[in-house]
């Protein structure tokens, strides 16, 4: 800031506060006329088309949401590029379920509490339509297609339940985000969602039925605390309070693809519409045939004497792969899957080029797991689950629950499983580790292959996989032992 000069001095010395005025005014102006440091920052010709502001994530979902759930729909009913990501990150993410498994150090609790969990699988879905893995699917398509799920938990009083406890899926419009502003007491309400003076969440603003629900809706909200509410979606900025749908910033090349490809297809209808044109260059008296107004595939008239027809040359459609192929690149990557994922076209790659590929998707499905669809919904469930036993009598003291992802599939097995079974015997992982991320649960598997191996030495059946009696290349580990004994005895 410049520094005052005689008269400023003198406007100070006789009224500060005008003084004060002056300097404030000064450095606001020197500031709005400063350069920037950063191209990225200047205002100049270049950075017309920048729309960019400092407002709260809360303030830009405040104004896009229902418009881009909107649109985010439109796209998946439409679109089959939108449809197809959709698709691949609930297939990837969730894929057949992913699976509980009790635990607990008191082993009759373990038992009874995983008992309790195989019925409540199967009875859980409130609209009686799906099973808990069917409603973890529902959800992430529904957060990621429209920005946000929500799981409700219902007691039920129904005698034949082992667990009263029903879950319900609703989509974020059941969310009244018109609510919006200050309570009093330090309380405030942002689009729907109830926060105390402390900042933590009480509860949601939820109404009784689907807001676009034509004939029934009813726009009333009514307030359910945040106990009864599991509230999905990606947090991609602090204090975001509402989620957005997935590869919006890929919904204007989607559209703008989708119409270059419909103009290419009529353009090439429009050229196959006539094969050619006969012209009389004789005057013989024939008629030629007249052309109709509306042209189909496959004509070939006929021209009088003296008539004849021009046509503009079609654009050539070469190049017209290349360009389509660029833009499924960047709709793959708003969408954050592969382009493989997207497309199914596995031309040219490789098992390094699909697996550096998959290692990166990888990546993004375990983000979504186990930093959004696990702890915001999965473990909500959990908790809801073991008060609903406790309420039913039954004993879970010391219960907790494992969530197994479904398994990966390998591309290669010859490759990837001697990798495997290398970082196990080198220390890299563990046994229970490299089984969890194959997608299956380590205790069962555990209790699967000791109760087999009783069985085969019960009736000594030695297969070459037991590694307790053969090693890698098939030979007996007794034999070996036996042998070493025996030179022992000799040196002896």
């Amino acid at each position: 800031m410049s520094k005052r000069n005689a008269i400023d001095k003198l406007i100070t010395y006789f009224s500060p506060q005008k003084g004060l005025a002056r300097d404030q005014a000064r450095f606001k102006s020197e500031l709005l006329n400063s350069k920037n440091s950063y191209d990225a920052a200047g205002k100049g010709r270049r950075n017309t088309w920048f729309r960019g502001s400092d407002s709260s994530a809360n303030t830009e979902t405040r104004a896009s949401l229902v418009v881009l759930r909107g649109r985010s729909r439109e796209l998946v009913r439409n679109n089959p590029y939108a449809h197809r990501a959709i698709e691949a990150r609930v297939s990837n993410v969730v894929g057949g379920g992913i699976i509980p498994a009790a635990r607990c150090e008191n082993k009759k609790r373990q038992a009874n509490a995983q008992r309790l969990l195989q019925d409540f699988i199967h009875q859980c879905d409130a609209d009686g339509i799906h099973n808990l893995f069917g409603i973890q699917a529902l959800a992430f398509r529904a957060q990621s297609e429209s920005g946000e799920a929500l799981l409700l938990r219902q007691f039920v009083n129904d005698p034949s339940l082992s667990v009263p406890l029903k879950i319900r899926v609703l989509e974020g419009d059941f969310i009244d985000h018109s609510k919006d502003g200050l309570l009093g007491d330090g309380k405030k309400v942002i689009q729907g969602v109830q926060f105390g003076a402390n900042n933590n969440k009480e509860g949601f603003w939820l109404h009784d039925s689907h807001p676009g629900e034509r004939g029934i809706s009813a726009f009333s909200s009514k307030f359910v605390s945040s106990d009864q509410v599991a509230h999905i979606y990606e947090v991609t900025r602090p204090g975001q309070v509402r989620g957005i749908p997935a590869g919006v910033s890929a919904f204007m090349r989607m559209k703008g693809l989708d119409d270059f490809q419909d103009a290419r297809i009529e353009q090439q209808k429009i050229a196959a519409c006539l094969v050619g044109i006969i012209t009389d260059l004789e005057n013989d008296g024939t008629k030629g045939d007249v052309l109709p107004d509306r042209l189909e595939p496959g004509m070939f008239p006929q021209l009088g004497y003296g008539k004849s027809i021009e046509f503009n040359s079609p654009p050539s459609v070469s190049g017209h792969a290349e360009f389509v192929s660029t833009e499924q690149h960047a709709i793959a990557a708003a969408y954050g899957i592969t382009f493989e994922a997207l497309t199914g076209n596995l031309k040219g790659t490789s098992f390094s080029s699909g697996k550096m590929g998959f290692v990166e998707f990888g990546r993004n499905i375990e983000r979504w797991r186990w930093n959004m669809l696990i702890p915001q919904g999965l473990r909500v469930i959990e908790r809801w689950f073991i008060e609903a036993c406790e309420i039913a009598g039954h004993d879970m003291r010391g219960v907790s629950f494992e969530w197994t992802p479904p398994r990966r599939e390998m591309i290669d097995q010859s490759r990837e499983i001697p990798a495997q079974i290398k970082a196990i015997r080198g220390g890299l992982k563990s046994w229970s580790e490299t089984v969890r991320e194959n997608g299956y649960d380590p205790e069962a598997m555990r209790a699967e292959i000791e109760r087999d191996n009783k069985e085969f030495d019960k009736k000594g059946i030695v297969l070459d996989s037991d590694a307790r009696k053969t090693t890698n290349g098939g030979q007996f580990q007794i034999e070996s032992e036996d042998d070493d004994e025996q030179d022992d005895d000799s040196k002896k």
